[in-house]
């Protein structure tokens, strides 16, 4: 039997280096009717987070590449108020898979990754019931 989840439309930060990549995400994740801001390296990404807590209009959802340049993803994460967070990586190592543990993200896909499985992943974080922002000490 498959279990199929209705996503609500989201608030999603997408952190990508390649622009490939990146634009794939966007397309498919608005092309599911939700609000997409993409950004290219850690640097943006922790400004994203800071601002969007500033404002008080957190991300639903992070979906963030662990190598890009600038500041790294696991330095941002451990400092920023954070949404849910997946993963995305070309190298899926026990370092990868330990830090993310660590910082209580809710998993780590591989690049290259299936268009379909992501949309599912996404669709299943986000019909659940939503959690409150996270920083490394709470």
């Amino acid at each position: 039997m498959t279990v199929t989840a209705k996503a609500r439309p989201a608030r999603i930060l997408v952190a990508e280096d390649d622009t490939s990549a990146r634009e794939v995400i966007e397309m498919l994740l608005s092309h599911a009717g939700h609000q997409i801001t993409a950004v290219a390296d850690g640097d943006a990404l922790g400004r994203a987070l800071d601002t969007a807590h500033r404002d008080g209009v957190p991300f639903d959802l992070l979906l963030s590449d662990v190598r890009m340049p600038g500041e790294g993803a696991f330095s941002v994460l451990r400092r920023a108020h954070r949404p849910r967070t997946i993963l995305l990586t070309a190298y899926p190592e026990d370092w990868v898979f330990f830090n993310a543990y660590q910082l209580d993200c809710l998993c780590v896909i591989a690049k290259p990754f299936d268009a379909g499985e992501l949309r599912r992943i996404v669709s299943l974080v986000l019909s659940d019931t939503p959690r409150p922002a996270r920083t490394a000490t709470g």
